[in-house]
């Protein structure tokens, strides 16, 4: 029909007519997707060229370890550890590819009571600690347990943990005392919050208490020496620590003040406080 008209009063007076561009009655869209294809290698630090199949390789052997369980970001981060010359986009365009993209999180929904200001910002390490009592069940012994860890804020290390059957305000106490020992804790505040969860999905099936305690002195080491923190600019807590204590001059292990392994009583009744009030709460050691 347009060649018929066309020919009686010619193509331009016909776009005219019907308010269409000329340019747009003789485009002819591409074949295929437009843009550029996705490139076949990626290139290393050092200028060597591998196949994207050794990217993945590499993935795939960093998803197989225990306790890992990282999304595109932090596999990103993982591969310029490893000399891999690679962004965010194409590290998520590859996953997808090979199915290893972590499914989306549920988020739990119900009543829970969280710090009212619960963003912390902490200056350097013991400058906060928080409390996490958590329950893991131990299938092999058809019974719960309690898990208390304290985590330093500023780097995010767990210092200290326990796994018991029950925890009494005896065992909080003890394991301030063994805190103190290694990095007193005078002048630091300590939170007792309900929010903070750094366990593993692996880490919840146990044969017995003590293969639990086993995998979780695993997973700590892992946790403090190997995983990276988005928070802390992809870095690991133990590497954020270290990093700080060398700038600053001063010893882990707490020499910049005398060692005390007996806890005041002041500081006794405030983590008495922290198991008897079930708030979240923050409190400064004296």
């Amino acid at each position: 029909m347009v060649h018929q008209y066309q020919q009686k009063i010619g193509l331009k007076n016909l776009c005219q007519w019907v308010q269409l561009p000329l340019s747009s009655f003789h485009y002819k869209p591409l074949a295929g997707k437009p843009g550029a294809k996705p490139s076949l290698y990626t290139k290393m630090l050092d200028g060597k060229v591998v196949v994207n199949d050794e990217v993945i390789g590499s993935i795939k052997k960093l998803l197989s370890e225990e306790f890992v369980c990282y999304g595109y970001k932090k596999v990103s981060a993982s591969l310029k550890q490893l000399k891999y010359l690679i962004n965010d986009k194409k590290v998520y365009r590859l996953m997808d590819e090979n199915n290893l993209l972590l499914g989306k999180v549920i988020r739990t929904t119900g009543k829970r009571q969280f710090v009212k200001h619960r963003k912390i910002t902490a200056t350097c390490p013991m400058d906060y600690l928080c409390l996490d009592i958590k329950y893991l069940w131990v299938h092999g012994e058809q019974r719960w347990y309690y898990l208390l860890s304290v985590i330093d804020v500023f780097s995010r290390k767990i210092i200290a943990w326990i796994l018991q059957r029950s925890i009494k305000q005896i065992d909080v106490i003890n394991i301030f005392r063994r805190i103190n020992q290694q990095h007193p804790i005078k002048g630091v505040n300590i939170r007792n919050d309900n929010g903070s969860q750094f366990l593993a999905n692996s880490v919840k099936r146990y044969l017995s208490s003590e293969e639990a305690k086993l995998i979780m002195t695993n997973y700590v080491e892992f946790y403090n020496t190997k995983r990276i923190h988005g928070s802390l600019n992809m870095k690991t807590p133990q590497s954020v620590w270290d990093t700080w204590h060398s700038q600053n001059n001063t010893s882990t292990k707490g020499e910049r003040m005398s060692l005390q392994t007996a806890l005041s009583p002041l500081l006794e009744n405030t983590i008495k406080n922290l198991i008897i009030n079930q708030k979240c709460q923050t409190f400064n050691i004296i």
